[in-house]
């Protein structure tokens, strides 16, 4: 749930706010995540359509073809989808961009694809407009239909800067080119520097990596690897 606070940074009139999410869907359908109202109900259905009957909001997802789908919940209107060209079986971080207008006045989310965290994107994969009243928003959900999904790295902002988590004088965001396999993917963030303060990763299923706790003027330097997670791990 958010807080009255963050509701009123985060959806006023006028305003603009960020979401991301590493999103991949390995097999199955009717996966997403949702900004909304609190009458959405994750357990009454198990398709996108009945996912929030009665409730509004901007999300991420996909259905049966397996494509990367901008999301809006109009309690008048039901849902409408409008998909990419992207597939969802390759780990994607996916940002949106949410316009907000005065009720009367259509809202709007810009979906992209991010390839570069420094830089803000210009070229939505997807854009969808509903008429919402954002003012009741104060839920974060997700749904998945019994398959193999990942929703990773969930980050709420009024700007690209914030939700992309940035590099400061203390900790660095990267992000890996995502690779594929059919029996999953592990990645392995390595600091070759040795300067004190710098941290491995650890193999794991995200694509991206935040070291903290850096030093200030200090070089790091990392490297990644990338595993199936095979037996046999070529």
């Amino acid at each position: 749930l958010l807080s009255p606070e963050a509701q009123a940074a985060l959806f006023a009139n006028g305003s603009t706010m960020w979401f991301s999410v590493l999103y991949e869907l390995l097999d199955g359908f009717n996966a997403g995540i949702v900004i909304g109202t609190d009458t959405f109900d994750v357990a009454s259905s198990w398709d996108l359509t009945g996912y929030a009957s009665g409730g509004e909001g901007f999300g991420i997802g996909s259905s049966e073809d397996e494509l990367v789908t901008a999301l809006a919940y109009d309690n008048a209107g039901g849902l409408a989808e409008v998909d990419s060209t992207l597939d969802t079986l390759t780990a994607r971080l996916l940002a949106a961009k949410i316009v907000w207008n005065p009720n009367g006045i259509n809202d709007t989310m810009y979906l992209y694809n991010v390839t570069d965290i420094t830089t803000e994107p210009t070229t939505p994969i997807a854009t969808i407009s509903a008429d919402l009243n954002q003012a009741n928003f104060n839920r974060v959900a997700m749904m998945h239909n019994g398959n193999t999904v990942t929703f990773d790295e969930i980050r709420i902002g009024n700007s690209f800067a914030a939700v992309m988590g940035g590099n400061s004088n203390t900790n660095i965001t990267m992000v890996a080119t995502a690779a594929a396999d059919t029996s999953g993917v592990e990645y392995y963030f390595d600091e070759t520097s040795g300067n004190p303060g710098g941290t491995d990763s650890g193999w794991q299923a995200s694509p991206s990596y935040i070291d903290s706790g850096l030093l200030a003027d200090t070089t790091y330097t990392y490297t990644v690897t990338a595993s199936d997670t095979s037996a046999a791990q070529n």
